[in-house]
């Protein structure tokens, strides 16, 4: 998994930057989602003391309707802002390196101290050439992580057999990767 460091320690305090976090000294982070993350329970996500992490989950969206969600993440300033979209994307035709792109400008021209990270989209059986867009967006968004130096967390761990028996949400165990993969970035 590819991983970003802090531009400075979660304890350093950083005089107007984060007031909320400074008085508390905790990483904020903000989980920006479609329906794949519909089976992650925050909750269980918080278990260090020295974070708080919410959950933004937004069912049947677009990488187009995420940049919306991903406005409102960002007034509230958070340390991290992990998103997890473009599932809905390949069945509707939207170009999601596009949106992502405008997801990473918005983010460092609003709120220029938010980590912004992608999550990679997850397999799916339930249309036939959608693991080819899958995998093709995949590595373009990888590619452009890297080449603009913003977190890319990989799924590849999650697999088919992570899948309901319609091939397209996750199960207990594929919920449970994902989140471990997201808590394996932040921490």
């Amino acid at each position: 998994i590819h991983k970003k460091k802090f531009e400075h320690s979660p304890n350093e305090q950083t005089e107007g930057v984060n007031d909320d976090k400074n008085k508390t000294n905790k990483l904020k982070v903000e989980i920006i989602g479609d329906s794949m993350i519909n089976g992650i329970v925050e909750r269980g996500l918080n278990k260090d003391s020295n974070s708080v992490i919410k959950l933004r989950k937004h069912p049947g969206v677009t990488s187009i309707d995420i940049l919306d969600h991903v406005k409102t993440s960002l007034r509230r300033q958070p340390d991290k802002l992990i998103v997890h979209a473009g599932t809905n994307d390949t069945t509707n035709n939207i170009n999601y390196l596009k949106n992502v792109k405008k997801i990473a400008k918005l983010t460092r021209e609003t709120s220029k101290n938010t980590a912004i990270c992608f999550s990679s989209l997850i397999c799916q059986t339930n249309v036939q050439e959608a693991n080819e867009k899958i995998n093709k967006i995949n590595t373009n968004l990888k590619n452009y992580c890297n080449q603009q130096n913003i977190g890319f967390i990989d799924n590849s761990n999650v697999t088919k057999f992570d899948l309901t028996a319609k091939g397209l949400h996750l199960k207990e165990r594929g919920s449970s990767k994902l989140a471990n993969n997201f808590l394996n970035y932040l921490f």
